[in-house]
């Protein structure tokens, strides 16, 4: 590996290890909730799909489906969930928000909200704007990457169906499909 992808590598997980840290995403709970960060993003893609399952779940957030189903089971408990037949697929069941539910999401939205508001406080009106800008470069330069990668996994003979998990952001994820040389690959 050459230097600058070296130190590409270096500061991007320096950078990694730092935002994890500031807004404590190495605690068992976020945003002392209760809650995994996965857990966490369950609520919120419950609550922005209309009928959830729990294998589009898993695959939305790249969770292994015998985890998302102890999340499920456990949200299920604590009556955060209700599940209804597919009446589509037998196999599925679809997946709702209760009252108590919508309530721990907005808790857990409005903390983290919050958390980013007092995160940067400190910073002037410039200062934001460059931070955001900031994001937003960093959001478009990993996205072509990915989509680099994504082109060169065509140039190798491939045997058999597999799938790559990606590091884009959720909304992303869910949102694309990418084709490579016949097979279908969900980013």
């Amino acid at each position: 590996m050459n230097n600058n992808k070296m130190d590409t590598v270096t500061e991007i997980r320096a950078f990694n290890r730092f935002y994890t840290e500031i807004i404590g995403l190495l605690g068992q709970h976020i945003l002392d909730s209760g809650y995994s960060l996965t857990e966490a993003r369950v609520l919120l893609e419950i609550s922005r799909t209309k009928n959830a399952a729990a294998h589009k779940l898993a695959d939305v957030l790249g969770v292994d489906r015998s985890y998302m189903s102890r999340i499920i089971a456990k949200f299920e408990k604590e009556g955060l969930i209700t599940r209804q037949a597919n009446k589509n697929d037998s196999r599925a069941s679809d997946i709702r928000l209760t009252d108590e539910g919508r309530r721990v999401f907005r808790e857990l939205d409005e903390r983290s909200n919050c958390q980013i508001m007092q995160l940067v406080s400190g910073l002037g009106e410039e200062e934001q704007a460059q931070l955001r800008q900031a994001m937003k470069t960093i959001k478009k330069c990993e996205k072509r990457a990915v989509i680099g990668f994504f082109c060169c996994v065509r140039a190798f003979p491939i045997m058999q169906s597999f799938s790559i998990k990606t590091n884009l952001p959720f909304h992303a994820r869910r949102s694309h499909t990418w084709r490579i040389s016949g097979l279908i690959i969900y980013g």
